[in-house]
């Protein structure tokens, strides 16, 4: 019987004692024994290790470890979105999400009122979409699915098919809600097609359901995460407090983007509330100075959704080769919840981190450490997504 002895609830990380009390023996529903234990002994050159608590062993907020997430994220497909706005996200590196109106895409323009916008084009989309930027769903029509809920299921319906046709064998994941407006009944219809959708709005109070990002790592409601309008009134002080806001909560920023506005490019392809390419660049610019893990829509929804179903289960302990066994596992698929996961390890202060080793399989391999930190005994590392296993393994520290 497995008997709980850690629970932290905030990453729902469960630590596991399993196949009785205290330092276990074999389990059965361990891997194969031998080859990394052997291994490890002979590391450790026959020291006991004497440690008092196992290593602890838990998610990390944002991957990396950043502060908070920012995605970048446009809506409507207009032109000037691939035109200026690509170009310059790619020279930098940074991912960004284009909600686009699928059926709007197939005739090339969207008139919004008497207003008439060219979009980019298909090929454009799938050019996007080979260079690491997501192409998601802001329906088929644009229709307002707060004043016309009845329309969200056909709305919805047409605009997945539209991605699955045009992007084939691209995840069909986020929704970008028309006007960032939702309904009970919409937000219904989005969970039968989508796995995350966002909402947004230009308020700058973060208790304001339309405020500009999620303060905290996790949004109440996944088909509803806020993002911050950025137009063409605002002002560096108003942004920079949103900025500020999100990354004292280690939170996840939002920046919704319409049109930008470059040289040559006519007016009939600029979108809603266009800014200049240079106010464009010094946002980035602002946006990169500070520790933000850069990630699509999709990809930091995806996170967050697999670092709280993690759970993580100490399985065997080893003392004379210091080995921790543990096994992960989650409930989420991995085909479409992709994201490497980084988690942090805290060995007793009694003791050295050697080397961490993981496997989805029978076979361990080291794991990608991303950071170890000289100030605490915290080690940074990333784990792939689903089911596994990792082996820890520690020595006494010089001095004990």
């Amino acid at each position: 019987m497995n008997t709980p002895v850690y629970k932290q609830p905030a990453g729902r990380i469960i630590l596991v004692l399993l196949c009785g009390m205290g330092i276990l023996g074999s389990c059965a529903s361990t891997p194969p024994a031998g080859k990394i234990s052997e291994t490890a002994s002979e590391s450790v050159a026959e020291e006991t290790l004497k440690c008092p608590s196992a290593p602890i062993v838990s998610p990390v907020p944002w991957y990396g470890n950043a502060r908070a997430a920012c995605s970048i994220t446009f809506d409507d497909g207009t032109l000037d979105q691939f035109l200026a706005a690509y170009p310059e996200l790619d020279s930098r590196g940074i991912p960004a999400t284009f909600f686009v109106i699928t059926d709007c895409m197939n005739q090339g323009y969207w008139m919004d009122g008497e207003t008439r916008y060219r979009l980019f084009s298909w090929d454009d989309a799938r050019v996007l979409s080979g260079s690491g930027h997501e192409i998601a769903s802001h329906s088929a029509h644009h229709v307002d699915l707060a004043a016309h809920p009845d329309q969200a299921l056909a709305e919805m319906t047409q605009s997945a098919e539209d991605l699955r046709r045009e992007l084939p064998g691209v995840p069909v994941f986020s929704f970008g809600w028309p006007y960032w407006r939702t309904s009970p009944e919409a937000l219904k219809a989005a969970a039968s097609f989508f796995s995350a959708a966002r909402s947004g709005g230009i308020s700058d109070d973060p208790e304001h359901p339309r405020f500009g990002g999620v303060v905290g790592d996790t949004p109440e409601n996944i088909y509803a995460v806020g993002a911050r309008g950025i137009l063409q009134r605002d002002t560096e002080a108003r942004l920079t407090a949103v900025m500020d806001t999100i990354l004292g909560s280690r939170g996840w920023l939002v920046p919704n983007f319409h049109g930008i506005e470059s040289p040559g490019i006519e007016q009939e392809v600029l979108g809603w509330e266009a800014l200049p390419l240079e106010i464009f660049r010094l946002i980035l610019d602002k946006l990169e100075a500070e520790n933000f893990w850069f990630a699509t829509f999709g990809d930091a929804a995806r996170y967050i959704e697999q670092r709280n179903s993690l759970e993580i289960y100490l399985v065997d302990f080893n003392e004379e080769a210091g080995i921790y066994r543990y096994r992960y596992s989650s409930q989420l698929d991995p085909e479409e919840y992709y994201m490497p996961v980084t988690l942090s390890l805290i060995s007793p202060a009694e003791c050295r981190l050697v080397d961490v080793l993981f496997s989805d399989s029978e076979d361990f391999q080291f794991t990608s450490i991303l950071e170890k930190s000289t100030e605490k005994p915290e080690t940074l590392f990333e784990i792939p997504p689903g089911n596994g296993y990792l082996e820890v393994r520690l020595i006494p520290a010089a001095g004990f």
